[in-house]
């Protein structure tokens, strides 16, 4: 894979699932996550298992917007 994650942008995977926004999971392998599963910085899935090839990140997903996030965002806080 010729792929690089990088924090805050959505992703592809073989499903044509939309993945992200990615951050830094803190492992030392499988170093990104959508906040549901983790990945090698060229996408690759973890666990890799050979079933779920198809959770691979392929290519970025330039209209992420239209999609919704894998994870919510940190509710608003009362000033």
């Amino acid at each position: 894979m010729s792929l690089k994650i990088e924090a805050g942008k959505f992703y592809r995977n073989r499903r044509g699932d939309v993945r992200g926004p990615m951050r830094r999971s803190g492992e030392a392998e499988f170093e990104w996550t959508d906040g549901t599963r983790t990945y090698r910085a060229d996408g690759t899935f973890f666990p890799v298992k050979h079933h779920e090839r198809d959770y691979d990140l392929t290519e970025d997903a330039v209209d992420a917007n239209t999609f919704a996030v894998s994870f919510p965002s940190a509710p608003e806080q009362a000033s």
